[in-house]
């Protein structure tokens, strides 16, 4: 008994000792860098020395900044620290007055207000970092927000807000040479508000990661097709695995001339187990050109990479007033396509669900379901649901509204074609409406302008667009 005391005391202590040597470290900008940081009445004051600070403390130690402060930098450097871990994680938050907003972390300068990269050698196991309750600012409109590259694992971003760069958050692949895989590995971006970058809102691949609870909204203006609020994916062969996109709110895609131009949410590339579920995804009424899908998960890299997706999920996403097509999925081999719920009251969308909706690699789409979806379109140019490929689908229990045309016909619920061309569509249910009217139009920011052409327009192969590294030190 003596003995198994003992032993629960010792067990204690250590528990003990490890959160009592754990150090948090404040800055705030009427702090003062001579000061030694380590209690919220001597703070430290500028980046520069919050960056040399992170690079040096132990895992499970914390760098906070003061609520309500602002911080003004040009100059960024790679962030690293072998110290930190997934069990002992370093921390970049906030601290003070929960009623004063978050701390702003303004960045000056052209390439990343906040860049996670190994070290020099690229030859250590980098990752365990935890970013929460920010504010990064930039009015460059380029380069990136926070940066991923190298291999950076077990990476968590809670509660941020990001606005006027290039490139929101990007997870970049790595350089030739060191340890593990040559990706970022369980990294997760949750409630945060991602508005007015030019390029993207989310840009690149990772495995094992969560992007969920997020707002994304008017990224991707500097030019159509090829900008997006969410763009997952590389173009590479190596094959990256269980993304999940899950519950965000998604609005204003590339916005060119005031419409949406561009795919709001994109994948390409190679991803296994990919699910997209949950998401709001909206335009406002006559602001949509053809170019602006919903949700495409498609090759977009051309001869470059032989692209495909296995066991791709698209359920229970909500999409208003999309372009051309509301959900695309191409060379998919296994696809479960179920319970989403697309409206359009523009008239330019002319597809609501399409397999494949571009042309396919060598993987031909299969294994396909379409299943228990409902659509209402106004739209009498092309079809519903549209059915083509190699391989035969299912579709069932799918719940369409089309227009009448202006004979007092209805427009095609289903267009099929190749291997689906005699598909049973029987159990599905086809019926018109007399008018659409979305009662819930999501507030416009920018003044509305032209109605836009309601011929449906399909887009042109898509390139991922070249991404330049922050410089090296």
């Amino acid at each position: 008994m003596k003995f198994y005391s003992i032993l629960l005391s010792v067990l204690f202590l250590g528990l003990f000792s490890v959160s009592a040597s754990a150090q948090n470290y404040y800055f705030c900008d009427n702090g003062n860098d001579n000061n030694d940081g380590k209690s919220e009445a001597s703070p430290k004051k500028s980046v520069s020395e919050m960056f040399k600070k992170f690079k040096s403390i132990k895992g499970g130690d914390e760098v906070l900044l003061c609520r309500g402060g602002k911080f003004e930098y040009s100059q960024t450097k790679k962030l690293f620290n072998y110290n930190c871990s997934a069990g002992q994680p370093c921390t970049i938050s906030d601290y003070g007055n929960e009623n004063l907003p978050a701390p702003i972390l303004h960045y000056t300068g052209t390439h990343a207000g906040l860049w996670f990269n190994d070290g020099p050698t690229n030859n250590h196991a980098d990752g365990g970092y935890k970013i929460s309750n920010l504010t990064l600012i930039s009015n460059k409109k380029t380069g990136y927000a926070i940066f991923l590259a190298n291999d950076v694992d077990d990476f968590h971003v809670d509660n941020v807000h990001v606005e006027g760069f290039g490139i929101g958050f990007h997870s970049a692949g790595s350089n030739s040479g060191g340890n593990g895989n040559q990706m970022n590995d369980r990294f997760s971006l949750t409630n945060s508000t991602i508005i007015n970058n030019s390029d993207q809102g989310l840009h690149g691949a990772c495995n094992e990661c969560l992007f969920e609870n997020n707002i994304f909204e008017n990224n991707g203006f500097a030019r159509e097709i090829f900008n997006h609020n969410i763009y997952v994916g590389a173009h590479a062969s190596t094959r990256y695995k269980n993304m999940t996109i899950r519950n965000n709110t998604l609005y204003k895609s590339a916005i060119v001339n005031g419409q949406c131009k561009a795919t709001s949410l994109v994948a390409h590339g190679n991803i296994d187990n990919l699910l997209i579920e949950g998401n709001h995804i909206k335009e406002a009424k006559n602001a949509v050109h053809g170019l602006c899908f919903g949700i495409s998960v498609a090759p977009g890299y051309g001869d470059r990479v032989d692209e495909s997706f296995n066991n791709v999920v698209i359920r229970n996403n909500t999409l208003v007033n999309m372009g051309s097509v509301g959900i695309g999925c191409s060379s998919c081999n296994g696809a479960l396509i179920t319970g989403n719920i697309i409206i359009d009251e523009n008239g330019v969308m002319g597809r609501a669900i399409v397999v494949p909706s571009r042309d396919e690699e060598s993987v031909k789409s299969k294994n396909v379901s379409i299943t228990n979806n409902t659509v209402k379109m106004t739209n009498d140019g092309v079809a519903a649901i549209v059915i083509e490929g190699e391989n035969r689908y299912k579709v069932t229990g799918n719940k369409l509204k089309v227009a009448l045309k202006s004979d007092g016909s209805a427009a095609d619920c289903f267009r099929r074609g190749g291997a689906n061309s005699d598909t049973d569509v029987s159990s599905n249910s086809c019926g018109t409406h007399n008018g659409l009217v979305i009662t819930e139009e999501p507030a416009v920011t920018e003044p509305e302008t032209e109605v836009v052409d309601t011929t449906p327009v399909v887009p042109p192969a898509e390139e991922e667009p070249a991404v330049t590294e922050p410089e090296t030190e």
